[in-house]
């Protein structure tokens, strides 16, 4: 179910079987080539993940090879919420099959995450889709459904989720258009030919 169009990100949302709880998607065309987009949502320092990532109060990482990442991440809610925190595994499947890249996220567990400062909250599953377009753009597609666990009421869990697609996504453009953004070098490579023929039109 379409809900809105804010800057650009287009907003959609569908029930889950047998939860209160909402999935939702976005979808936003960005002006920045694939591998530059992806290298922020992969490659990001603590820094940039700061700048990028709403309310974001801290990020580890505790195991990182070419296609998987583990790491951590902690969020300051506002008060009277508790604070929640999310231990994540991350997957890069770069699909030339169906020209994409896919980024396939869910909570995992591990033995060097540090004690949660509120809620430990589940993401049930998360996917980024990314995939170039004319002009040295990108597609950018993400469906996420999480549960922030804790006493959250399900109607406010919603609510907060259905702005999550146009910050994030909007934040995330700005980041891979800096000029000092890098490229994610296997994605580069992978999509080298696409890339360079997209920014010469």
């Amino acid at each position: 179910e379409f809900i809105k169009d804010d800057k650009g990100v287009k907003t959609y949302r569908r029930e889950v079987k047998d939860s209160p709880l909402k999935q939702f998607k976005g979808v936003m065309l960005m002006n920045a080539p694939i591998s530059k987009v992806a290298h922020v949502l992969i490659k990001s320092d603590v820094e940039t993940r700061l700048r990028w990532t709403s309310r974001l109060a801290k990020f580890m990482v505790f195991e990182e090879s070419s296609h998987r990442l583990v790491y951590y991440t902690a969020f300051d809610m506002p008060f009277p919420i508790s604070d929640r925190d999310y231990v994540i595994e991350g997957k890069l499947n770069i699909d030339k099959q169906n020209n994409r890249v896919v980024v396939d996220m869910q909570s995992t567990t591990h033995p060097d995450a540090p004690e949660t400062p509120g809620v430990r909250a589940l993401l049930t599953s998360s996917q980024y889709v990314f995939e170039p377009r004319p002009g040295g753009k990108t597609l950018v597609t993400v469906d996420i459904s999480t549960d922030p666990k804790g006493l959250l009421p399900s109607w406010l869990v919603n609510a907060i989720q259905a702005g999550w697609p146009t910050k994030t996504l909007s934040a995330l453009e700005v980041e891979a258009m800096r000029p000092d953004r890098p490229h994610h070098e296997l994605i580069r490579k992978s999509f080298e030919k696409q890339i360079s023929q997209s920014m010469a039109h």
